[in-house]
């Protein structure tokens, strides 16, 4: 698990608030990069969305397990294998 987070943005919607966080993932974890929610600037994540327009791979927001996980450096239909830089990751979370 190699990876920096570097906060670009933070606002209150309502109750609950709002963070956008870069992620460079530069040596992928199997099965997933472990985020934190202190690392996108919340006290709970109750949500993300993932996007990247770095490399040519497709991340989803693994809720139930608080990582990133990244597929599409062979084939889309397989997960990104260990070790991989994944490059950097836009994370935009919902929490408090």
């Amino acid at each position: 698990m190699t990876h920096t987070a570097t906060k670009v943005m933070r606002a209150k919607l309502g109750g609950a608030f709002m963070t956008i966080t870069d992620v460079d993932i530069t040596s992928y974890t199997a099965s997933g990069e472990a985020i934190t929610a202190g690392e996108l600037g919340l006290a709970k994540i109750l949500d993300a969305k993932c996007d990247s327009n770095e490399k040519l791979i497709s991340f989803w927001w693994d809720r139930t397990n608080s990582k990133i996980r990244a597929f599409g450096d062979t084939t889309l239909a397989t997960e990104s294998t260990a070790t991989t830089d994944c490059g950097k990751v836009r994370v935009l979370a919902f929490g408090y």
